[in-house]
């Protein structure tokens, strides 16, 4: 189907079918991501790193390892909180990956307990960005609410957009919305 051809809404919910079913076959150990895979796209800092991480949903990769180093490391590490105001995020700071300070969200997403500490979106350096699917020049579909595009949007161009993704997840093109927001670098997995 071509993205392009007007169909783009039935083309979109299509592409995210399709993908999010291949996903699911992918292997867990294979889903894991080491800090070493995206280090080199990091931007360097004065102070600690201010890193918007993601804890994965089960079929996304897992960057669980590399919010685990990043801490070791003193980095301020933050994840995304869904705001009740539809369609918001907040970048939520967390200690730890322990059980016990975390729970699951009305969407079955983990989130740091409450009460929350956050860090302003204007204040992070960069963002790894999971997504449905993307292509080689950084364009990402998400899910569909537009909680992400709408979170980058309040950042600055110089904080790094990493999109997270496996190899399955790369494709030619998609319809881009005025309101998308493109990533700076891909970190692709390529499955065994």
């Amino acid at each position: 189907m071509n993205p392009e051809s007007g169909q783009g809404d039935s083309f979109r919910g299509e592409l995210r079918r399709s993908i999010r079913s291949e996903l699911r076959s992918i292997p867990i150990h294979e889903r894991r991501l080491s800090l070493e895979a995206v280090a080199d796209g990091l931007p360097t800092t004065d102070g600690p790193l201010r890193i918007l991480c993601y804890l994965a949903d089960g079929i996304e990769v897992d960057v669980d390892p590399v919010i685990h180093e990043l801490l070791d490391r003193g980095a301020e590490v933050t994840v995304p909180a869904v705001l009740p105001e539809v369609g918001r995020m907040q970048a939520v700071r967390i200690r730890s990956l322990d059980d016990s300070d975390l729970e699951t969200d009305r969407y079955g997403i983990r989130v740091p307990r409450e009460p929350w500490s956050t860090i302003d979106p204007e204040e992070l350096d960069a963002v790894l960005v999971p997504g449905v699917a993307f292509t080689v020049d950084g364009d990402r579909l998400g899910r569909g609410g537009g909680y992400y595009d709408r979170l980058l949007a309040e950042t600055p161009e110089r904080v790094r957009r990493i999109g997270i993704c496996h190899r399955v997840q790369i494709v030619e093109s998609l319809p881009v919305r005025p309101h998308d927001v493109r990533m700076h670098d891909l970190v692709i997995i390529e499955e065994a």
